[in-house]
């Protein structure tokens, strides 16, 4: 939406980030982008996680800004849920998803379009989305 932080944010950015043409070879690509995203997912404290902002901010155009706070923040009002997504990569992705939620593994089975759904397994250690559980008095 036009009130999201994204966007406003983006106002103010737009008039202090250096525009593509000032950054040339100092853009990032997007193996980049992934990296400095999962190296903020692993800071550990504040300061990392702001040497990390800062070197978005110092590599990156406002649009650019714009859209990787979006993906920080799970926003990217696409107008597209997951369950779109995942019903186009595969009819029984979004079940096998829900149950496993593990999105690489549901990926990973999917990719075989002969793959079905016959019944979920658990596996240990890795966590499950139980279905159809009731509470008793015991």
């Amino acid at each position: 939406t036009i009130n999201s932080f994204p966007d406003k944010a983006y106002d103010v950015l737009a008039k202090r980030c250096a525009t593509a043409e000032e950054l040339k070879g100092a853009r990032f690509s997007v193996a980049e982008v992934n990296e400095q995203l999962d190296a903020l997912a692993h800071a550990q404290n504040d300061n990392a996680k702001q040497a990390v902002l800062h070197t978005i901010h110092t590599r990156a155009t406002a649009v650019e800004q714009k859209w990787i706070m979006r993906v920080i923040l799970k926003d990217m009002a696409l107008g597209l849920k997951e369950d779109s997504i995942l019903k186009l990569l595969h009819p029984d992705a979004k079940e096998l998803f829900n149950s496993v939620c593990d999105l690489r593994a549901a990926c990973d089975q999917c990719a075989d379009p002969s793959f079905r759904i016959d019944d979920i397994s658990i596996k240990p250690f890795c966590a499950f989305k139980p279905k159809c559980t009731h509470r008793t008095d015991r």
